[in-house]
This record gives C-alpha cells, structure tokens and sequence, in this order.
C-alpha cells in the first residue's frame, strides 16, 4: 500500500521497482496514472551507481527548491549574530552569507516570513517577555509625538513618550536655517523651481485628510499625496524630491523605515473608519441607492500557507486574497473588505454589507440595492434578502436557458447610448426583455433579456431580482453597467496601486479561534477513502466492460473483478466507521495556516480610495472643456506631475505649473480657462500656512534660468 500522493518518496521506488522487475508499462500508467516516459526515468534513477543522483532524480521538483530544511536551520543558527551586527540590512547580509555557502540565490521575500519570525523571537527574549500577536490594533495617539507644525502655529506643549525609540520618527522642534527637508523661513517676495507643484490641485482634499486626526492627520496628508503623484507604495516614495515636496504640503519624513512604523502604530479602526467616513461625504454617498458589489482577487506569491481560491489573474486555484468591493452605481469605489476563503462570498455578503452601512454612515432603515455577480447566486441568500426589509439584490441567473418562445410573446424594447471618443461620439445598444416570475421561488422576479450590441451581435441572459416593484428598464440597465466597476479596479489597480499587498504580516489561525464561526468540512481520512472507491470503481468499471465484450470467460479477468469488488466492500465498510466531517477551524489551526493582516493595507486603500475619487472629481471641469475621452485622463495626470516655480508676491502665492508636455495652442487654452475657473474660488496651500496661492500655466520663453555653484 503507497501512498496517493504523486510525489510521495516510497511511490516513486516502489513503481521503479515495479518497472525493472519487468511489469508492463500499460499496467503501471493504470495503476499509478503517471506517464510512461516518467515511469521509465524512475526505473533508470534505481540502477544508477550514484545513490545522490538517483535521489536528485526522484524528487524531481523538490530537488529544485531553493529554501530547502538545511538552508532554514542555517538562517535559524546565524541570525542572532547577524541581526547584533546589522540591525537594518541584516536580511541583505543573510542572503549574501546563504549565496556563499550553498550557492543558491535566494530572493528577500523567500525568507522575510522566517526572519519575521526570528526577530519577534529575539526581541522577545531580550525584554523578557512573550511576543503578542493583538488582532485588536493599538491606540498610539498617547505615544506618538506629534510633527512640527508651521511657525505661525503653536505646538501643543505635551509630554510624549515613545517605545522603540530607535525605531521611529521622532520629530522635535524645527530649526529651519539647517534642518534637512524643512523649506528656508518665508520672505516677502522671491521665486524658487520646484518639483511636484501639481498636486495643489488636490488641496481640498489634502487639508480635509489632514483634519482626520489631529495626531497623525499630517502624515495621510503626506501619503495622500504621494499616492496622488503615483509613488503608491511607501518603497516607491523614496523616488520623490520631499524637500521640495515639504514647501507644498508641509512636513512630510522621507525615511521609508519610519514610515512603515507609523503605518503599523496608525494601522486601526479608529483612522480607517475616519477616513471611509471622509470619502463616503467627499462622493455624496446618501444620493446613491444602488451599489455594485464584486470580489477583487488579489494572487498571493508569498511562501506562508494561505488558504486558496479561484483566482483570475494566474487562471487557477492558488493561495489568494480576496478584496470585496463596493462601488456607487456611478463607479466611485466606497468600501473594500478583506477576505481569505475562510468564508465564501454567500456566507460573508450579509456580514459585510451591514459593515458597509455602518462604515460609510448609510441611514440603516435605507433601502439600498446590491448589483453582484453570479458568484451569490443562492437561494438562502435571496430569502436572507427578503427578509431584511431595507435591501434588495439584483444578479445573473445561474445556468440560464434560451427561452424558444420570444416569437410568440411580446417583449419590451428600449435602447441604451454609451459615450466613446467625445460627448457626441456614441454607441447603442438596444435591448427587449420578458418579465415573469421565477419558478424556483415566486418572491423573485425573472427578467429574459436580448442584447445586442452596436456590432449587430446579440446575447441572451436571465436577470433574477427580489424587487417586482421597480421597472426592468432600470434593473437591466444598472446590470449592462456593471462595466464602470469592472474598468474601475483595472485603474486603481494601474494608477493608484490597488493590488499591493502593503504588508505581510499574518496572523496564524490559532489566534483566531473564538473569532470565527466554526464549520464542519469532510475529513482528510474519509475524502482519501473516497477518493480510493473512485478509483477502484473505475477499474472495476473497465474490467466489466472487457468481460463484456470478450466472447470466452477470462479466469483471470473475473479473479480481479472479484478482487476488485471485495476491495470496494472493504472500502465502503471503513467509510462506515470514519469521521465524514470535521472541525474546519481545527483542521486549519493543525495544519498551521495564516490568515493575512491587512491593517496596514486597508489605511492605505482607504487613502488610495479617497485619492481614487479626488481625482475623478476634478478632472470633471477639464474632461467638459477638453471633450476628448481617448487621453484626457492621460494629459490630467501630466498636470498633476508637474513642476514649476513657487513666486511669493506678500501674502499671496502664485504657482506656475511647466508640465513636461508640449502643449497645442487649443489644449494650452483649455488649461489657461481651467485655472481661471480655479482662482476665482479661494484656494489655500496645504502646507498648515493659510497662504492663499493661484495657479497658472508656465511658459519656458518667460523663465530666465540662472545657475549658483555653491
């Protein structure tokens, strides 16, 4: 008896002992459902002289692996020395010491989780005490100093203190004249080039982050920022100029080591929340009723074990985080929960729109609509819906067949108009539907729909709602849309750095228990029985059909089927007398899985979100005078990432915007007109100055350049 598994050890030497012992190639691929040209290759490693090369041969994949036990216990062994020595690049030093001794280069990302480990442990061990893994995230507002604020504003006189002194920004008070990264003290007039001026366009915004809390409030106005001049990861701040950036939004840290320690302290509800809430008033959210509602997966390549699921992006069932996201009916993004496959989409949906609701300050008697996918369809769900009162849901119907009788009914039709190139540039679509109710359960409306688009193709779909009082035309309409979400998680995906994974850390499944409702699953014991009938069944199943069409009786043919059905009694009576189900929670805790802590990403998506929509929000005015859809959005984000001269004329500053384009005398005139209609409000910097600024458009012929060798 071997064992199932393909890559088992004792497998392989068993079926090459098979192979030389002279059984038949035929009997052998049946048998153990592997290739011949792989069954010969095991049987040639087994008469190799070299016992290291035939046992390279049958580990085959394993062999390649790279972060093998020995290479572990070597990282294990030396990183109490390495770490002593070099607290910052110790991973780099590690890597270069496993290169020289086993001649393996191995990536960083390999081996964080164990270094991860290893230094919870050494820190541990050095104050005396267990590491604490708390899912519930820290208030920090009472141990964090906060920043120098801007010299006409007085700093709290507070007595602060900090743990892990040496691992945090510690900001204290500014002295300007040498100070890096802090601008030079204000004079009344004078100009300075300066990069990044674009993003005062988002000064709206930047101040409003920035009032989200009075401790940290400056550094989300400082990674708003970054994320708006599409340096969306903290690694990838470190490509900004911050000393030009500080005379723009004030105060910023450039170190990328104490920014990632602020994001672990800030990482909570208390700030996630402030910031959901933010977005949700900045986008209107009490003038919508319609949300889409999809998973987003996100592939995880780390080396922890994370449950799997369906993911798009490799087209397979791999490790996975799932990001369930809601939009306005318009596209705005308004919430993103977190989610391994713990739970599926049926059982998590109910849990998470109530969190929305509560979240994004939605009124919890307001009735509100749930576009989904297919994905929810069930029919638990759709009564759990109707029950509520206050929601309703709208999807694909699973499974659906073409209804023959069109011709003898009398559909409604209607035709939808999508802008493409430009306002008067259109595509139409045209639909006709047939209304009934569902057969599987009355409470439910079905709607039969013909689309066909500007192509002349046409498709035909089931659309299942519980809402029979609303008119088809809107359900229909509010499905064909579900694109705007779709192309929507392509741009914050693209532009504003959705998909990063931010941070690592995890948390095991032990720690979770008492968190999670448990649930029961088949157990590994029972599911490799059955899975042993199955392939007995088979065999059994092609042994039959041979006797059937042999005209003699074959002794030895009717000795295996007879074999073959005792062994199927045999397996069905040990089915009998095994556990079927099991405890999920414990089979996950045993074999010791992780979830992922997103603390840390859902504060920067939250900020990526609020970017998101700040974004679409002032590109409104220029795509109208533009009215070229084909690049606006391309020449927006030029502007944003210009840079420019800073001219302080007394109390007012003008900004002269020099974008790295070259622009067409019509587009130069769209621009002039946008900046116009923008200074006639009042705009202040974002900085904490109250300095009133005005944008306009640089010309180079206007600029005299003069260089100072200091």
């Amino acid at each position: 008896i071997v064992s199932l598994n393909t890559y088992n050890f004792e497998r392989k030497v068993i079926i090459g002992i098979l192979y030389n012992s002279g059984v038949k190639v035929k009997s052998l691929v049946e048998a153990f459902s592997l290739d011949k040209k792989t069954i010969k290759k095991i049987g040639d490693a087994l008469k190799l002289d070299s016992p290291e090369e035939t046992i390279s041969i049958l580990r085959g994949r394993e062999n390649k692996k790279k972060f093998t036990a020995e290479v572990q216990a070597y990282i294990k062994m030396r990183f109490p020395d390495i770490y002593e020595e070099n607290k910052y690049s110790y991973s780099k030093a590690m890597l270069g010491e496993i290169k020289e001794i086993f001649g393996k280069e191995i990536s960083s990302e390999t081996i964080r989780p164990l270094l991860k480990e290893l230094k919870a442990s050494y820190t541990a061990l050095s104050k005396k005490e267990e590491p604490i893994c708390d899912l519930n995230t820290k208030e920090m507002e009472a141990k964090l100093p906060l920043p120098p604020e801007h010299e006409n504003k007085t700093i709290p006189n507070k007595e602060l203190e900090i743990e892990n002194a040496d691992s945090m920004c510690k900001p204290e008070t500014v002295h300007t004249n040498n100070r890096k990264g802090i601008p030079p003290e204000s004079k009344n007039s004078g100009s300075s080039f300066c990069h990044h001026v674009g993003v005062v366009l988002f000064h709206e915004i930047l101040h409003k982050v920035e009032q989200t809390s009075k401790a940290f409030g400056w550094i989300l106005r400082q990674w708003l920022a970054s994320i708006l001049l599409e340096s969306v990861n903290i690694e990838q701040s470190k490509l900004l100029d911050f000393e030009d950036l500080n005379k723009i939004i004030g105060y910023s840290i450039s170190t990328l080591r104490r920014q990632r320690d602020y994001l672990k302290e800030i990482a909570g509800e208390k700030y996630l929340d402030n910031l959901l809430a933010l977005n949700a008033k900045e986008i209107e959210i009490d003038q919508y009723n319609d949300f889409y509602y999809d998973p987003h997966s996100k592939h995880y390549t780390g080396e922890m074990n994370i449950l799997k699921g369906w993911c798009g992006s490799p087209g397979r069932v791999d490790k996975v985080l799932f990001l369930d996201f809601i939009h306005t009916s318009e596209g705005h993004p308004v919430y993103v929960s977190y989610e391994d496959n713990y739970y599926d989409l049926r059982e998590r949906y109910k849990t998470i729109t109530e969190k929305f609701r509560r979240k994004t300050g939605i009124a919890k008697g307001k009735t509100l609509t749930f576009i989904i996918d297919r994905g929810i369809y069930d029919r638990k769900v759709f009564q759990e819906v109707i029950r509520t009162g206050n929601q309703h849901i709208i999807t694909w119907e699973k499974n659906y067949k073409s209804d023959r009788a069109w011709n003898e009914k009398d559909p409604v039709k209607f035709a939808i108009s999508k802008k493409r190139n430009n306002n008067s540039d259109k595509l139409h679509y045209t639909f006709e539907y047939l209304e009934e109710e569902w057969k599987r359960d009355g409470h439910m409306k079905l709607i039969k729909v013909r689309a066909t688009n500007y192509k002349s193709k046409t498709i035909e779909v089931g659309i299942l709602t519980d809402d029979k009082e609303r008119d088809s035309k809107e359900i229909i309409s509010l499905m064909f849309k579900r694109w705007v979400q779709e192309n929507d998680f392509k741009y914050l995906g693209e532009h504003f750095g959705i998909n990063e994974i931010t941070s690592y850390s995890t948390i095991p499944y032990k720690q979770l228990d008492g968190y999670l409702t448990d649930k029961e699953i088949k157990s590994g014991e029972y599911k490799a029985l059955g899975m042993e009938r199955k392939i007995a069944k088979k065999r059994l199943a092609g042994c039959l059909l041979k006797q059937h069409n042999q005209s003699k009786e074959d002794v030895e043919l009717k000795k295996e089927i007879d074999k073959l059905d005792r062994v199927l009694i045999e397996i069905t009576n040990q089915m009998k007398v095994t556990d079927k189900v099991m405890s999920k929670l414990d089979y996950l805790i045993e074999q010791n899985y992780f979830k992922l802590n997103k603390n840390c990403k859902s504060i920067m998506d939250a900020l990526k979100i609020l970017a998101r929509n700040a974004y679409y929000k002032e590109i409104q005015l220029f795509k109208k005078l533009y009215n070229n859809y084909r690049d606006d959005h391309v020449v927006f984000r030029n502007l944003i990432q210009a840079s420019g001269i800073i001219e302080k004329k007394g109390s007012m500053i003008n900004i002269h915007m020099m974008p790295t384009m070259n622009y067409a005398p019509n587009l130069k005139q769209i621009i002039t007109k946008l900046f116009e209609a923008r200074n006639e409000s009042t705009q202040i910097m974002p900085d904490g100055s109250d300095t009133n600024f005005k944008i306009f458009l640089a010309e180079k012929e206007g600029i005299d350049i003069a260089i100072s060798n200091r």
